[in-house]
């Protein structure tokens, strides 16, 4: 999945807790993991992806070595050398796309006027 880089970057994206909840991976993840990888998500949110360097996300996750089933939640695209996360990507085309909409929808009301 290809990264949609903006300078109106949305500052926050929505956290369906029962999407989060019910997702087989997560349940069978620590609270240790389930902290690391609520951690990366937001920081994949903001940056638009992570490092995959074993050593740096384990200073982002606070010293905790970040476990093989938090990683495989995340893609890792040949191209950045960097993990991004599929379902993130896929809300972030959407924000940016209802963005756009809103844009024109405003645009032709002021043309209206």
């Amino acid at each position: 999945m290809e990264c949609v880089l903006s300078k109106e970057q949305a500052p926050a994206f929505q956290w369906y807790a029962a999407e989060f909840l019910a997702d087989e991976k997560v349940m069978a993840m620590t609270a240790e993991e389930i902290g690391c990888y609520a951690l990366l998500l937001s920081i994949c949110w903001r940056e638009m992806a992570i490092t995959s360097d074993p050593k740096q996300l384990q200073i982002i996750c606070r010293g905790v070595v970040v476990s093989d089933l938090v990683l495989s939640c995340f893609d890792y695209p040949a191209q950045t050398g960097r993990l991004m996360h599929p379902r993130l990507e896929v809300v972030r085309v959407k924000q940016a796309e209802w963005r756009a909409k809103s844009a024109r929808g405003g645009r032709n009301s002021a043309h209206k006027r």
